[in-house]
């Protein structure tokens, strides 16, 4: 019989971090609701990655584990560089001079197996949501044919990953539980600092094609330029348009497409193509420069042999882009066939061991870089592309808006209500959100974060103290380093768990240095997880009375931002905030409706969503079948009702303007008074009734005349 060692567990210590998952994330998961805690590690998986993100003060030793496991490009095992394969790094006034993307072509030392690892300019998954690379330019500039690369090197990762493999994924943010107007029902009030600390990338992409019947106007060039869209690394502009489309006529073309006429377009007969901004160049609350709305990729796809271009002079621009992706594929093929001339040499035979991916990049690029010689027939959906077919990738680099939605690490999830100056704010907050939430959701374990973490600071305070506000280490001696140093160990003390174990063994000055360095500079991190044997309740009575205990303060603070500090009553100290990919850009409340042929709201497709500078996104769809049996149903007063909201001008305004303007815009009782905007005003009608007026015919509106269905005005 096999006796197994058990280790002996006390009756309040049975939830362990290897039994929950990512709960454990959560060190206070013990004093949070069951439905509140399976909300959080939900929000955790649409939490943005942020361009200023923070380790979090209290951490339980699984954010290692996360950033470990990003979208990275690595080598999973030790290999052997063949190739590096950059995706546009021309030289000449006629080539693309940024390098977008990198492939690495390498031979598994492992397997054997011949792969790659791409290094690429940003990831994205979500519709919107991405993330800029952190490119390793050291490891990456050392990666040259023969090297030898080690497991588990990274060439570029997620910025959420910091030194020594921290994890950044929110922002420790100053926070205040308490009453206030604006945070109820879920309301969150933040400062102008905490939304660009909040800041994020967005990604859209905008595909068109051109070359048989419709050319690229002149944007973005001049008399002499012929520039159809911004170049990589450009901003879009003030119109917010990437590009615009103009049908090709020869009988007008001497009239509509002079040298002028081609840098101006008319939105009513020309294809444009639209984003969310225009780009701009700004220096932001923290001081500093941001890009926003600028291009980050381009790629042309260029099909010339299966149909017959019609107007050529405006595409020298994009055969650079053209050319530069040729280049990149006959790199791709010809890095192929070398190893493949090498294996037959080394093995005498064309079994080449390559990974599946890459065979499919292989076959991609071989497509793609004989186009002329070819047989295959360039499709999008099963639809023969034009000419030219452009993708072009937009990156929007913008901080948090209101009706953003932010949460803590206990489900507190809020919508952001109001931004506002710093001056406005109480003193030092970020963040304002309802206090009375903790009671109603039952996650007081944010309230013994925001402790914790308010001793954190105290203590970091008390060093910065000591060392005088000079953040040079080598400036102190080593009695002030180890006088600083005795002041984290006595707050790990309090904890007491490993991190305490491993502090109060330190007696190397240098060593000492370096902790308080990271003090001062970053945080006085703390390592608590829910399976640590001092309880949260009896680490705040110990640390009561001590250095270490948070200050508590009265705080008031009125619109025009006089801010009073009083008696003790509250407590401000930083919480661990995260922001959730809930877009708030896409008004759909009101939204005009692109209209189908019957003259009711319908879809767009893909190759009209982007047409106009607004979504024409309706709610629902009416064709002529559910049309018949709206009439059948409800009756032809309903119908028309229908019809005139979406056809006539006048309604249109009429009933957005009551819904805007209305107190209750769920609820209103009459959202068309037909005695100030009565029916016949219905654009089809209108177009019927002046063909019928040349023969002395005007249409009328009459109630209860139709035979069979009688009119109902309930």
């Amino acid at each position: 019989m096999i006796v197994e060692e058990v280790i002996p567990a006390e009756k309040d210590m049975q939830v362990r971090e290897e039994l929950v998952s990512i709960h454990a994330l959560n060190p206070f998961l013990t004093h949070v609701s069951s439905a509140r805690s399976y909300m959080y590690s939900g929000h955790l998986s649409q939490a943005v990655v942020l361009n200023y993100g923070e380790e979090r003060i209290i951490q339980t030793g699984i954010e290692k584990q996360l950033a470990e496991n990003t979208f990275s490009a690595k080598f999973e095992e030790e290999s052997r560089v063949i190739k590096v394969i950059s995706r546009y790094n021309g030289i000449g006034i006629d080539s693309v001079n940024k390098t977008v993307s990198l492939l690495v072509m390498y031979e598994n030392l492992v397997t054997g197996e011949i792969d790659f690892v791409e290094v690429k300019d940003h990831h994205k998954l979500h519709q919107y949501f991405g993330f800029k690379y952190k490119w390793n330019e050291d490891i990456i500039n050392a990666l040259v044919p023969g090297a030898i690369v080690p497991s588990g090197t990274i060439l570029a990762d997620s910025p959420a990953v910091g030194k020594n493999n921290g994890y950044k994924f929110g922002i420790n943010a100053q926070v205040m539980l308490g009453g206030h107007p604006d945070v109820a029902e879920d309301g969150v009030i933040i400062s102008e600092t905490m939304a660009a600390k909040l800041s994020h990338n967005t990604y859209e992409e905008r595909t068109f094609e051109f070359g048989t019947d419709k050319f690229p106007l002149n944007l973005y060039g001049d008399d002499t330029t012929y520039k159809p869209f911004p170049d990589i690394g450009e901003f879009i502009n003030e119109d917010s348009v990437v590009c615009v489309l103009r049908d090709y006529d020869v009988m007008t073309s001497a009239a509509l497409n002079s040298v002028y006429d081609v840098q101006d377009f008319d939105p009513m007969y020309d294809e444009a193509v639209y984003v969310k901004n225009p780009g701009s160049e700004y220096v932001n609350v923290l001081g500093d420069t941001v890009k926003t709305s600028y291009i980050s990729d381009i790629e042309i796809v260029h099909a010339p042999k299966f149909k017959k271009e019609v107007y050529t002079g405006t595409v020298d621009m994009v055969y650079k882009y053209i050319n530069a992706l040729d280049k990149y594929n006959n790199d791709i093929v010809n890095t192929y066939e070398e190893i493949r001339r090498d294996h037959y040499r080394r093995y005498k035979n064309n079994d080449v061991p390559l990974s599946e991916r890459l065979r499919r990049l292989i076959v991609d690029s071989m497509a793609l870089a004989n186009k002329e010689t070819n047989k295959i027939r360039y499709n999008n959906r099963n639809i023969p592309i034009d000419i030219y077919r452009v993708k072009i990738t937009i990156c929007h680099s913008k901080p948090a808006a209101i009706g953003e939605k932010v949460t803590d690490g206990y489900g507190s999830k809020g919508v952001i209500v109001d931004i506002r100056p710093d001056h406005l704010m109480p003193n030092g907050v970020d963040m304002v959100m309802d206090h009375e939430s903790t009671v109603s959701r039952m996650n007081p374990g944010r309230l013994y974060e925001q402790y914790f973490n308010g001793m954190s600071r105290k203590g970091k305070e008390i060093v910065t103290g000591i060392l005088g506000g000079d953040t040079d280490m080598m400036n102190h001696n080593d009695d002030t380093i180890r006088q600083a140093y005795n002041v984290i160990v006595g707050l790990l003390k309090i904890i007491d768990n490993e991190q305490y174990a491993a502090y109060v063994d330190v007696t190397d000055v240098n060593t000492m240095r370096e902790i308080v360095k990271e003090v001062v500079e970053e945080e006085l991190f703390l390592l608590y997880g829910i399976s640590d044997r001092k309880r949260a309740y009896q680490v705040v009575l110990e640390s009561k009375g001590t250095i270490y205990e948070p200050e508590l303060c009265k705080v008031s603070f009125t619109e025009a931002g006089d801010i009073s500090m009083g008696k003790n009553d509250i407590l401000i100290a930083p919480m661990y905030i995260i922001l959730l990919a809930k877009t708030a850009e896409n008004y759909l409340a009101v939204g005009s409706a692109k209209l189908n042929h019957y003259g009711f709201p319908t879809g767009t497709s893909a190759a009209n969503r982007y047409r106009l500078p607004y979504r024409m996104n309706p709610t629902k769809t009416l064709g002529e079948t559910e049309l018949r049996m709206i009439v059948s149903y409800a009756g032809r007063l309903a119908a028309i009702e229908l019809k005139d909201r979406a056809n006539s001008i006048k309604t249109h305004e009429h009933v957005y303007s009551n819904i805007l303007t209305s107190k209750t815009p769920t609820n209103i009782e009459k959202l068309v008074d037909r005695n100030k905007i009565p029916y016949g005003d219905d654009s089809s009608i209108r177009f019927i009734n002046n063909i019928l007026n040349a023969s002395g015919v005007e249409l009328k509106y009459a109630k209860d005349r139709h035979p069979i269905h009688k009119e109902r005005n309930e």
